[in-house]
């Protein structure tokens, strides 16, 4: 413990540890020198610092791992100041000017690495709200067992008898396809043939990965279907027990009530969804439309006899400030009110950059680069809310930063919105033109809460601007 002095009243008792300063409290100067007080390190953290930070003397090696040639890389060997490593972007800016083989884009990288260095990217510090070890644990490792979690409150849903027909509502992080997946396996384990279904194949190939897991490989009484017209649902309802659809806001309404009017009423449903998450044919800011989508949504409800709807509300698969960000800056362009309201766990604030476009590359290219450091590429993704996928991949492949468009690949996935649909990241990265929620239009608005809504721990939102 050492005791730093605040001003002529107080002390700030603070706590070394190897690179970080831990800062525990503040108190009188009369107070700082009792044991009890200077040696209690039980408070929680307030603040700490590290040494992140890219120095001047490691842009070299740094522009190095990125590819960059021994050429253009020589510039900065020496550098160690500031001072020195603008001189050393200006000399090649020239030599490049000269046609000597050399790219000025390379001084721009190496300044881009160095800004973006003071950009603070705290290492999730996690609390959660109530005792639950296991919880804990699993959040914090990651991996399979947090992948098919399923939070305590769903029990009830999953326990339902097969006959039962439910529609089942929740906002993005409140695990509703996890849930799907043990409503799935406790009616098979209860010998109730399922028929379960997505809307498209990129999402019904991720369930059946994880249920045929759960329910094993010899399983003969599920069967996982991607509809092409309505009267396939039917069929399906002819030769199981019960039918599942996740993401059923994605099927057209009137398939559904075409499904209502001709199963057998001894088949069970459970149909989950979000309104928030409507995509199909409509165009991004065709808000008449979604209005109309969402009216027949619930006329469509109506026509399965004796439906009742359950509401998931609890929020376990966001840290609470990623949630409480996207709802705050969403939820008055979103077509429905979202209802995951109840956060688990915090784990530290979401990071907002805003960047030239012309330097959009080169900035993310130095975050993944820094990111790399804690996580795995399995783990980050970036989200791109605009037109400039292919050309970002492009760029982020030639700074050697390992990059997909496969959310099942073991790389950073760059995709879309739509894409990302059903894989979450520990961390996320989302890149818009226009974030503020004034600017977006119903159908951005959309892509940008199922992209911030697949961050579990850490989500930075970098905002592209024109100058």
């Amino acid at each position: 413990m050492v005791s730093l002095s605040l001003d002529k009243n107080f002390r700030v008792l603070a706590e070394l540890d190897a690179n970080k300063l831990i800062l525990h409290r503040a108190v009188k100067h009369k107070l700082a020198d009792r044991p009890n007080v200077n040696r209690n390190d039980q408070a929680e953290d307030i603040a700490q610092t590290t040494t992140d930070t890219l120095h001047v003397s490691d842009v070299y090696d740094s522009l190095l791992s990125f590819g960059i040639s021994q050429a253009e890389a020589e510039y900065f060997r020496e550098c160690s100041t500031e001072d020195e490593l603008l001189n050393a972007a200006e000399n090649l800016v020239n030599a490049a000017a000269e046609n000597r083989g050399l790219s000025e884009k390379t001084a721009e990288l190496a300044l881009t690495l160095y800004e973006t260095s003071g950009l603070l990217i705290p290492q999730a510090q996690f609390r959660f709200f109530q005792k639950d070890d296991d919880l804990a644990r699993i959040v914090e490792t990651g991996g399979v067992d947090w992948e098919m979690y399923l939070h305590i409150s769903q029990s009830h849903i999953v326990e339902l008898p097969p006959s039962f027909r439910t529609a089942v509502v929740g906002s993005a992080g409140t695990g509703k396809t996890v849930c799907a997946w043990y409503r799935s396996k406790h009616l098979i384990d209860s010998g109730v043939s399922v028929g379960f279904v997505c809307p498209h194949k990129s999402v019904l190939d991720i369930s059946k990965q994880y249920l045929l897991r759960m329910v094993g490989d010899e399983e003969d009484r599920s069967y996982f279907f991607v509809p092409k017209q309505p009267d396939e649902l039917v069929q399906l309802a002819d030769v199981v027990g019960h039918v599942i659809i996740d993401e059923a806001q994605e099927i057209p309404t009137t398939w559904l009530v075409n499904l209502a009017t001709k199963m057998r009423d001894t088949v069970g449903i459970t149909l989950f969804y979000d309104l928030n998450q409507l995509g199909g044919n409509i165009q991004k800011g065709d808000l008449k439309r979604y209005r109309r989508r969402i009216s027949d949504w619930k006329a469509m409800l109506s026509k399965f006899p004796r439906v009742q709807k359950f509401t998931l509300t609890i929020n376990y698969r966001n840290a609470r400030e990623i949630a409480e960000y996207y709802l705050r800056m969403l939820s008055e362009v979103l077509p429905a009110k979202p209802l995951a309201d109840v956060p688990v766990f915090e784990s530290g604030e979401v990071v907002q950059h805003k960047v030239k476009s012309a330097d959009l590359n080169d900035t993310l290219a130095s975050l993944l680069h820094r990111l790399s450091k804690n996580y795995s590429p399995r783990d980050i993704g970036v989200v791109i809310l605009s037109e400039r996928l292919n050309i970002l991949l492009r760029v982020l492949s030639e700074r050697q930063v390992p990059v997909t468009k496969d959310p099942k690949q073991n790389a950073v996935v760059v995709t879309t919105a739509r894409k990302i649909r059903g894989h979450e990241r520990q961390v996320m990265i989302v890149v818009s033109e226009k974030i503020q929620a004034q600017n977006l239009k119903i159908g951005v608005a959309i892509d940008a809460y199922i992209a911030m809504s697949r961050a579990i721990k850490q989500l930075i939102v970098i905002e592209a601007i024109t100058q």
